[in-house]
């Protein structure tokens, strides 16, 4: 059975991290708790991510993107219209290779227009868990 406040708790602590960090260490307990491919897949399809985060707030990019696991990241896997979207660090799981979104918002650091985007992030993989638990 997993405590899921001992994981509400672990997680809560990324929020003082760096974006960068925020994601990768994210990525690691996604990792760390077995999120299936389709669960993963939900990160990288603005539609469902959407759907699945249940918040307010709108994410603007997949928070994940499926990258080739070959070469460096390129200007077409990393930026959008223009602009880098995207870390160039890449992450294996499970047979696939990710890049990471880096357009993350805290409401400490927010600007007035911009919402909180890293809290109903956590709150979808601590109801993932769960409901994996329960399964």
């Amino acid at each position: 059975m997993v405590d899921i406040e001992s994981i509400k708790s672990e997680l809560y602590k990324t929020l003082k991290l760096s974006n960068k960090q925020f994601v990768a260490e994210c990525f690691e307990f996604m990792k760390k708790h077995h999120f299936s491919n389709e669960e993963l897949a939900i990160l990288t399809d603005l539609r469902k991510l959407n759907r699945s985060i249940l918040s307010i707030n709108r994410y603007t990019y997949p928070i994940l993107k499926v990258v080739s696991p070959y070469g460096g990241t390129t200007e077409e896997d990393s930026h959008v219209n223009g602009y880098r979207r995207y870390y160039d660090d890449k992450h294996k799981y499970k047979g696939k290779t990710y890049i990471f979104c880096k357009e993350w918002h805290h409401a400490d650091t927010a600007l007035v227009n911009q919402t909180e985007t890293r809290i109903p992030f956590l709150e979808w993989i601590i109801r993932t868990i769960n409901k994996n638990n329960l399964s």
